[in-house]
């Protein structure tokens, strides 16, 4: 069975994907796991750190862990297998590793974090944990309630489709919810919009996805986060799938929006896939 991997740092916003993403894991049927990574103390004289601190700081991972896991089961329904599991070290690190280890449905994240967890997804190691994460990370907006999403966006640029876009887990998801699903294809320069990359990008894309019977739909802008963020609220979209290449896509989408409302009101859970 498949599980669903949440980092936390024990933060109220952390616990609040934790909890979205458990009833997520409900619905597609898979385990939850909760993962911490814990410092390791350095030493910064010749002298070494005692083992008692490393002890103590494993003691205090593993404990808040297992609290963490006892709040979560108290406010979901009961039957959903949660796991625990920490490491010492960096969290980027150990996430790799672990999901390398179980090959996990996805990571869920929340797009704000009071201590590591938001430097991990929004500061400089962001294009190399998307480029390099083993599986797909949603990214939740800060406080959000999961809804069984009606309609499902995929911002695609059309590039390299069969290569990249993973249409069997598409095709699940949409299936599962039994979703309407929308291609939106924001072009960002006003010179051939539709070449022929485009066009047979298209096209590949209608035949992988031909059974989802997909709404196309094509655009030009120079701004293509408050173009997505414009068909979200226009649309009602309730999730939205994409391929961020460029880190600026992810973090614009939750943080530096020209159109910072729209963002805040109707920002919606992003589904982030590492290309094929």
């Amino acid at each position: 069975m498949k599980t669903i991997i949440v980092p936390t740092d024990f933060s109220a916003t952390a616990f609040s994907a934790a909890r979205y993403a458990a009833a997520l894991a409900e619905k597609l049927n898979t385990t939850l796991t909760l993962f911490h990574a814990f410092p390791i103390p350095l030493s910064y004289s010749e002298v070494p750190v005692p083992p008692q601190v490393f002890t103590a700081l494993q003691k205090d991972a593993e404990d808040f862990i297992e609290q963490a896991k006892k709040d979560l089961q108290a406010v979901i329904p009961a039957g959903l297998i949660i796991k625990t599991t920490i490491c010492p070290g960096r969290l980027l690190t150990g996430l790799h590793e672990l999901c390398e280890e179980t090959e996990p449905y996805a990571v869920v994240m929340s797009s704000h974090g009071n201590t590591g967890l938001e430097h991990f997804l929004f500061g400089s190691e962001t294009s190399s944990t998307l480029k390099h994460l083993s599986c797909p990370l949603i990214v939740v907006p800060r406080g959000a309630t999961f809804k069984s999403p009606e309609r499902i966006l995929l911002a695609c640029d059309l590039e390299d489709v069969k290569a990249t876009v993973p249409a069997d887990m598409i095709k699940d998801l949409v299936h599962t919810f039994n979703a309407r699903l929308y291609v939106l294809h924001v072009h960002d320069s006003h010179d051939k919009p539709y070449n022929d990359e485009v066009m047979n990008g298209t096209a590949d894309l209608q035949e992988m996805l031909a059974d989802l019977h997909p709404s196309f739909h094509f655009t030009d802008s120079k701004d293509i986060t408050e173009t997505i963020l414009r068909f979200v609220e226009t649309n009602e979209i309730d999730l939205v799938i994409g391929f961020p290449k460029k880190r600026n896509l992810l973090e614009n989408l939750f943080h530096k929006s020209k159109s910072k409302a729209i963002a805040e009101e109707t920002f919606v859970p992003f589904f982030a896939f590492h290309e094929k």
